[in-house]
């Protein structure tokens, strides 16, 4: 078994368990990642094209993206890695010195020569990509196969240890099965399998990477959503939202115009406010919520919000 494999397998085993412990953010995974390919520095970011959405830079100044966002279209390198994704891409001075004004904002963070791989999220509409940069000594084919080998895996294990971290907090650490995480602007950062069917389900025209509209305009506080036959909720948590997706629980008794009323109730609305919503009169908002409290067994707003957003069988 050659060496390259063998530090391969080590590395790759170690991101995962840095994983499942939970908590693990960019910066541990690529000092875990060095292991098997060296760098001097590094940028790891998720984007659609050229436009970048999140990065974390390693041994780089903070204002490396902003002066990267200046020149990007200067950038010979980054069409390359859109263009033919999912592989890792060498680029020595040689190749550079076509774009030299591009060279030269390189020279100065001391980046001579750049392993770049790019890997798509179709599902989610979104890419992530990383850049390894060396200032003296050119990267290698093998190199390169390395890290089209490990990226997957780099991002997988960021994934799971943002959510993982996210599991062990929500309430109290007994809920499990966090779905998604986002920005409080509805950018995904990171989805588990299924989540995208779910929207697409109810959004049928949903591509990404932003979450619906709809959805954003609820995060400032715990809510839910009933999709179809699910029920999706969140809660602000820090910097990020978290998701969860569920069977109904308690929602399913209600009927589908009842589970408005009663989400848009537990966010606060009132009668007035979901009456002229919905095109309803505010009477019949009143007997809905009557409805929805008799076939809850609930006697307040308060029980019905932990009902809902909790999925809790008992108020």
């Amino acid at each position: 078994m050659s060496g390259d494999l063998i530090r391969f397998s080590a590395v790759a085993l170690d991101l995962h368990r840095a994983a499942q412990a939970g908590g693990a953010d960019q910066q541990q995974l690529l000092n875990i990642a060095r292991r098997a390919v060296g760098f001097d520095s590094a940028w790891w970011g998720l984007n659609s094209g050229l436009q970048l959405h999140t990065t974390h830079a390693d041994n780089l100044p903070p204002t490396y993206t902003a002066e990267w966002e200046a020149r990007k279209h200067q950038d010979p390198i980054a069409p390359r890695v859109i263009d033919a994704p999912e592989m890792a891409h060498l680029m020595g001075p040689d190749q550079l010195s076509a774009a030299a004004e591009f060279a030269a904002f390189l020279r100065g963070h001391g980046i001579r020569h750049i392993l770049c791989i790019l890997c798509r999220q179709e599902r989610l509409g979104l890419s992530a990509f990383l850049s390894l940069y060396r200032r003296d000594i050119g990267f290698t084919a093998q190199d390169g196969d390395l890290l089209t080998a490990l990226f997957p895996h780099m991002m997988d294990a960021l994934g799971k240890s943002w959510r993982a971290a996210r599991e062990g907090v929500a309430a109290g650490g007994a809920k499990t099965g966090v779905r998604a995480l986002c920005q409080p602007d509805g950018l995904i950062l990171s989805a588990s399998n299924g989540f995208d069917d779910v929207l697409v389900e109810r959004w049928p025209d949903w591509t990404g990477p932003f979450l619906p509209a709809e959805l954003v305009a609820g995060f400032a506080r715990p809510g839910w959503r009933r999709l179809g036959q699910h029920r999706l909720s969140w809660r602000p948590d820090g910097a990020m939202v978290t998701l969860q997706v569920q069977g109904l629980g308690p929602a399913q008794h209600l009927t589908q115009r009842e589970a408005d009323v009663a989400e848009r109730y537990s966010r606060g609305q009132g009668h007035k406010a979901i009456a002229e919503a919905m095109s309803l009169s505010p009477l019949t908002v009143r007997h809905y919520i009557r409805n929805i409290y008799a076939k809850l067994h609930v006697s307040d707003k308060a029980a019905l919000t932990r009902i809902l957003i909790e999925g809790a069988d008992d108020p």
